[in-house]
């Protein structure tokens, strides 16, 4: 088992080992719900692919959040728009991927960036660590500007670009209120399965006192963390 360092970056590993077992157990098959003012957005809705899963980006960022701050990192939490533009490996523009997330959280640390581990896209599925594609197969952009985003699609790279609408530094006290809650997905077929649940296995995972759960079927996973 590895020592917990309160204040040391999990390695690049450990985070796709983590990115790999959240999205496991968190990604759902329900069709995310577009929000009304979807249509609003930059891109021209013809151009933009619809989700087939549900990336649960709001469990995914309780979680990490959660798991970070338990590693001693100061934690804002972030909504607003995401957009991932997966290229084509032939270099057709006409057979490129561009989702457009209407509603998206993540989070980022202070010194070291943003934190996404929900993405997924039609190649590789992008983990987003302190600012850089873990990788590096894709560009990480971000900003409050939609001038910053026309420049990032201009440029017909494969990467994503965050549009940070609203931010909170967590504390303590609010995050402790969204651990409490219960994942819907599994609560739905009747498993009562609180985020802090999730984020006591993650941190277990990172550092070597869980095993992954990802050799389960989704539903029998969601049993053993009920069970936590």
């Amino acid at each position: 088992m590895n020592e917990i360092k309160r204040g040391v970056l999990p390695a690049d590993g450990q985070m796709l080992r983590l990115k790999n077992e959240l999205n496991f157990l968190l990604w759902t098959t329900d069709v995310p719900v577009i929000p009304e003012d979807f249509s609003l957005a930059v891109i021209p809705l013809e151009k933009a692919e619809l989700a087939t899963i549900n990336i649960q980006c709001v469990a995914h960022t309780v979680i990490t959040a959660a798991i970070f701050m338990d590693l001693g990192f100061t934690v804002t939490t972030r909504a607003g728009l995401a957009f991932v533009l997966d290229t084509s490996e032939d270099g057709n523009a006409d057979n490129d991927h561009l989702h457009q997330i209407g509603k998206h959280w993540w989070l980022s640390l202070d010194h070291y960036g943003l934190v996404d581990l929900s993405l997924n896209a039609e190649s590789v599925n992008p983990l987003i660590y302190c600012n850089r594609s873990i990788g590096g197969r894709w560009r990480v952009s971000f900003g409050e500007s939609r001038e910053k985003l026309h420049a990032f699609l201009n440029t017909r790279q494969r990467g994503c670009f965050y549009l940070t609408s609203n931010k909170q530094r967590t504390s303590h006290e609010a995050l402790a209120q969204s651990l409490a809650q219960l994942f819907e997905p599994a609560k739905a077929h009747g498993l009562l399965i609180p985020y802090a649940n999730i984020a006591r296995h993650g941190i277990g995972l990172l550092f070597g006192s869980a095993k992954s759960l990802t050799d389960m079927t989704q539903h029998e996973a969601w049993k053993k963390l009920a069970q936590l």
